[in-house]
């Protein structure tokens, strides 16, 4: 996008399903690491020096292109402790916006009205 920001536009999704299917159902994750390598960085680089990674909560597991929080059986470092700190109010920000965008545009909010999946239009009738 102009802002310097990645648009990954896809779906509609039949529902119920989790984030972690449609992730995987988007392949946003193999147009990732196709497409946000960093400048200058070489094939056998670090995961975090070769890719822009994006930031997921913990249930969608450890990629080379998405990191999350610290966690598991044990103390964290200050460090690990702190970095949770910081990028979990990246986070509420981020989400907040999401709801900046929802007001704008209300019909995204709407979902319960969309009914996409429920339609005869694309289908044969006979």
């Amino acid at each position: 996008m102009p802002n310097g920001l990645l648009v990954h536009l896809n779906g509609p999704y039949h529902m119920p399903q989790n984030y972690v299917g449609i992730l995987a159902e988007s392949k946003l994750l193999i147009t990732l690491e196709q497409h946000v390598i960093q400048p200058g960085s070489d094939e056998g680089d670090l995961p975090e020096c070769c890719f822009f990674q994006i930031y997921g909560d913990s249930a969608y597991g450890v990629s080379p292109m998405m990191v999350s929080p610290f966690s598991g059986v044990g103390e964290l470092t200050a460090a690990q402790q702190e970095w949770n700190v910081a990028m979990g109010q990246v986070q509420i920000s981020v989400e907040h916006g999401f709801g900046l965008i929802l007001q704008d545009w209300p019909y995204l909010n709407d979902f319960w009205k969309q009914k996409v999946w429920g339609q005869p239009v694309g289908y044969g009738t006979g």
